[in-house]
């Protein structure tokens, strides 16, 4: 069971929304500008936040293209003692008129 749902209707193609989840120049267009490495299974994905004070790193899992991708917070700095072993589901699927059904969940081990 999921600890965490959004579900978000987006009005671009899944291909456009999967690349902006998927790699690190797309999260830069919306989560945070300071994103490093990334980019493939057993990657390491690693977001810094305020001048770096808070970083968090993510074991990238899984990537199906335009499908899903998974992630799992494995260490942080400065805080968000709350992510270290959460896990990030993005799951996408076509919706009316070339949009995006994008449903994010989290589960916490």
């Amino acid at each position: 069971m999921s600890d965490l749902l959004h579900r978000i209707i987006i009005g671009a193609t899944v291909e456009r929304v999967y690349q902006s989840i998927a790699f690190p120049e797309g999260i830069k267009h919306w989560w945070t500008q300071d994103v490093t490495d990334g980019g493939g299974i057993g990657e390491l994905l690693e977001l810094g936040f305020n001048g770096r004070k808070a970083v968090l790193r993510f074991s990238i899992d899984e990537m199906v293209t335009d499908q899903r991708i998974k992630w799992t917070c494995i260490g942080h700095a400065g805080g968000m003692e709350e992510w270290p072993g959460t896990t990030l589901i993005w799951m996408l699927s076509p919706w009316k008129s070339g949009g995006t059904d994008l449903r994010c969940s989290t589960n916490k081990t």
